[in-house]
């Protein structure tokens, strides 16, 4: 099978590791759309830190952001570590998980299962009955097996908190390990972030331009005042504009309406914002079933990066998006406006 050749490159030969470390963890997505996949590695390379083990993540070809011939973290992101595993390892854990379905999204059929929340498909819905035996860090971090399979969240807190006193993240929240590990371990492939840069160089290079985030679809679901505090966000912007006949707003956003509404009030000159696929539905762009996974992964990439290089951004913290433009930018208390917190 092709995919299990894509672990034959994964894994060298079985043999007694000479590292000293305690085996492997391998990172599985989590299902939940894109930056939350990512928020699954993020909290896992700390687990794999404390654990002593080499990690390894495996997006598989599958998905809503995969191409179907590459791993799909690959196509985003560089490898988080030089790791490689043995073709047959010698003990994987959990238990269901085997050498036949390690290249699978679940060590178990799916069955489709309706998320009751937002009313579609999530895979991470699958997880719920998840033992906590096999999800928790607490429990992963005291197995001896080989391979170390990670496919389920666990509070970042408990895991934060299994490092040493003096180490400076023991103290960190979690936006502060998404910084920290954007900034020092996970990082964007060469092609993707020439792509930004030339977006960047073109677009915005010279101007003075704030980043608002405008999320729409299904996010109202989670978020009851979503609407309210967007309208926070378009005064913001209003506001800041008058401050300059220079000033522009990169846009991020899912929702056509919202392009037009900013477009007629702002003017189009003035509103930056990529060439990507956007909906007036309810249902998230990556399950759309006429949108391209791979597209909508790069464009995710391209609106979150170029957004953390703006002057100042305005998002809404309950959205991944958002948390991970502030992330992997530098903003300052003063260049930073939180929404659902003004």
């Amino acid at each position: 099978m092709a995919v299990l050749g894509d672990l034959s490159r994964l894994f060298a030969k079985s043999r007694p590791r000479k590292d000293g470390s305690a085996g492997y963890l391998l990172i599985k997505r989590l299902g939940a759309g894109f930056w939350a996949d990512v928020d699954l590695v993020v909290e896992q390379l700390l687990a794999a830190e404390i654990m002593g083990r080499q990690p390894i993540v495996q997006w598989g070809r599958e998905g809503p952001y995969a191409n179907g011939n590459q791993d799909s973290f690959s196509l985003y992101f560089q490898p988080v570590s030089d790791a490689i595993l043995s073709d047959t390892p010698a003990s994987i854990y959990p238990e269901n998980w085997t050498i036949e379905n390690l290249p699978n999204d679940l060590p178990f059929p799916t069955t489709g299962l309706v998320d009751p929340k937002y009313g579609i498909y999530h895979m991470s819905s699958e997880k719920r009955d998840v033992p906590k035996w096999h999800r928790k860090f607490r429990a992963l971090r005291s197995r001896s097996e080989e391979v170390v399979v990670t496919y389920c969240w666990d509070k970042p807190e408990n895991i934060i908190a299994a490092l040493p006193r003096d180490d400076t993240r023991s103290r960190f929240s979690m936006q502060e390990l998404r910084a920290w590990m954007m900034h020092e371990r996970i990082h964007l492939q060469p092609h993707l972030k020439d792509r930004v840069d030339r977006f960047y160089c073109d677009r915005l290079a010279g101007r003075e331009v704030m980043a608002v985030h405008m999320r729409g679809s299904d996010k109202v679901v989670e978020n009851k005042a979503l609407f309210d505090q967007n309208e926070i966000a378009f005064e913001a912007a209003g506001t800041w504009l008058k401050g300059g006949a220079d000033r522009s707003i990169f846009l991020l956003t899912d929702s056509q309406n919202y392009v037009e509404r900013w477009q007629n009030a702002f003017s189009e000159d003035r509103i930056i914002l990529q060439d990507c696929f956007r909906t007036n539905a309810m249902t998230p762009n990556f399950l759309d079933e006429g949108s391209d996974g791979h597209a909508n992964g790069q464009e995710i990439i391209l609106d979150t990066y170029v957004a953390a290089r703006c002057d100042s951004f305005v998002g809404n913290s309950s959205s991944n998006v958002a948390k991970y433009v502030a992330a992997i930018g530098n903003f300052t208390p003063q260049t930073l406006l939180w929404v659902d917190r003004a």
